[in-house]
């Protein structure tokens, strides 16, 4: 990622607002907060779903990516080996690549 992508993503997180949108962001990211409310929402999912996750992720661990695959009835997961946290941005080929595959 380019510093000025990442000078534009940050932006939005300035000043006291900001850093409370941040905040509320990471609140929702805590690992043991992760699911806690959704089980049932995910596993209603009834149409074709594909995940699609960087293998160079740090920041969203693989197995939240299994989990949520496993609990999407029928998902796939595809894992983008050069990609990482921000796939559009990072690997804008392979997501293309493996949405077109996905979808009919």
């Amino acid at each position: 990622m380019t510093p000025e992508i990442t000078q534009a993503m940050s932006k939005g997180f300035d000043g006291e607002e900001g850093r409370a949108a941040l905040l509320r962001i990471l609140r929702w990211g805590d690992p043991r907060q992760e699911f806690i409310d959704y089980p049932r929402i995910i596993r209603a999912i009834t149409v074709p779903t594909l995940v699609v996750q960087g293998a160079r992720d740090v920041y969203i661990p693989r197995k939240q990516a299994i989990r949520l695959r496993d609990d999407i009835p029928g998902a796939n997961l595809i894992l983008i080996p050069d990609g990482g946290h921000f796939l559009p941005i990072d690997t804008p080929e392979q997501v293309a690549e493996a949405i077109n595959g996905f979808v009919p």
